[in-house]
C-alpha cells in the first residue's frame, strides 16, 4: 500500500498538462486532367483601339431634362447644368469639358 508522500507524488505527476501532438498537414495534389483548350479565332476587328470620338455628338434633347433625377446638391446641379446645356445646344461641349474631372 502506498503512504501518504506517495500518493501525493502520484497526483501531482497526473495533473501535469501533456503536450498536444503537432497536427500532420498534408500537402495539396493537383491533378489536371482537363486538357488545356485550344485558341479560339477571333476576328482582328475586335482588337481596334476605342476612341471617344465614336460616339454621337448630340448638342440637345427634345424636351430638354436629364436621364435620370438625383435629389442631392450634385445631382440637382447636374440635372440643372444639363438642362441649360440642352437649351442653349451644347450638350456635347459640357460633356468635353466634364469627362477628364
Amino acid at each position: 500500500m502506498a503512504t501518504e508522500d506517495e500518493s501525493e507524488e502520484v497526483t501531482l505527476e497526473a495533473s501535469e498538462p501533456q503536450p498536444d501532438p503537432e497536427p500532420v498537414v498534408e500537402e495539396p495534389t493537383f491533378q489536371t486532367t482537363q486538357a488545356t483548350p485550344e485558341p479560339i479565332e477571333l476576328s482582328r476587328d475586335l482588337y481596334q483601339p476605342f476612341s471617344v470620338g465614336n460616339i454621337k455628338q448630340i448638342d440637345s434633347t427634345p424636351d430638354h431634362k436629364a436621364p435620370s433625377k438625383e435629389d442631392t446638391i450634385e445631382g440637382r446641379y447636374a440635372g440643372v447644368l444639363f438642362t441649360t446645356a440642352s437649351q442653349n445646344g451644347h450638350l456635347y461641349d459640357v460633356f468635353e469639358d466634364m469627362k477628364y474631372l
